[in-house]
């Protein structure tokens, strides 16, 4: 066809030097997302402000928690969530209710 081209690409050697440092880079950077993080939002029945001082020592350095009311927002990796909810099953009972009834006495 007269009009019509073929795009041709030419194909360059990439020094083995640079195909190693690639190589290494990326492995590294690869290494840093092994454990991907997850966001879950928990409701509990204590308030969230009670049960953040326990849950922090379980969370690692770049994992969040945080909380509103009776719920718990945890950032961290799914290993780190099964943790918390381990924890949290245990500690955290739904309150008691207490019925209190008055008499009044005739003098």
């Amino acid at each position: 066809m007269p009009g019509i081209k073929k795009a041709q690409f030419v194909m360059k050697t990439i020094p083995a030097k640079i195909l190693i440092l690639f190589i290494t880079l990326f492995g590294l950077v690869n290494f840093s997302f092994a454990e991907i993080q997850t966001t879950e939002v928990y409701e509990t029945y204590l308030a969230s402000h009670k049960l953040i001082p326990i849950l922090e020592p379980l969370i690692g350095p770049e994992d969040k928690i945080t909380g509103f009311r009776n719920k718990l927002f945890v950032k961290a990796p799914p290993s780190i969530q099964d943790e918390i909810l381990s924890v949290l099953e245990e500690i955290d009972r739904p309150l008691q209710n207490i019925k209190i009834s008055l008499r009044y006495g005739q003098n």
